[in-house]
């Protein structure tokens, strides 16, 4: 069958089975389709077998009437309106997935400070201390030789 005459047949095929839905839902009668109404019967009489308290926090509490043992918590109720607070997380740009996460270096590769003075490595020039204990470079570097 060449390309024109089947697109030809697939709009007509298309067009009967439009037309034929369409009566159907004007002759519906109703606010729900019938497979919904079923359902919310179903979901109703569920319900019915449920009572639903106020809990802490803003949570409830749904017990069966059957048992009378807590089964379910609904989650709490939705945030309040005005301004929302912003975190640390909230302001860093979400990444794509095809993009590679946040490298961090281990700590045991990062760079250890020295003093600039004594080049002892837990302490800088700034908080070096001249009571403080300590070699000169110069003594530091003859010191790893002999080690």
């Amino acid at each position: 069958m060449p390309f024109v005459p089947m697109l030809e047949s697939i709009r007509r095929l298309a067009m009967a089975r439009i037309a034929k839905r369409s009566v159907i839902s004007h002759s519906h009668k109703g606010t729900c389709t019938p497979y919904v109404t079923d359902f919310l019967k179903e979901e109703k009489k569920d319900a019915s077998l449920c009572k639903v308290t106020r809990s802490t926090n803003g949570m409830y509490e749904v017990n069966l009437i059957t048992t009378g043992a807590p089964d379910i918590h609904i989650p709490p109720e939705p945030d309040q309106p005005g301004r929302k607070k912003v975190t640390k997380a909230d302001k860093k740009r979400k990444k794509g997935v095809n993009e590679s996460p946040t490298k961090k270096q281990p700590k045991h590769k990062k760079r250890i400070m020295h003093c600039g003075i004594c080049g002892q490595p837990d302490h800088n020039s700034r908080f070096h201390t001249k009571n403080k204990v300590c070699f000169t470079p110069t003594q530091v570097a003859s010191q790893r030789w002999i080690h």
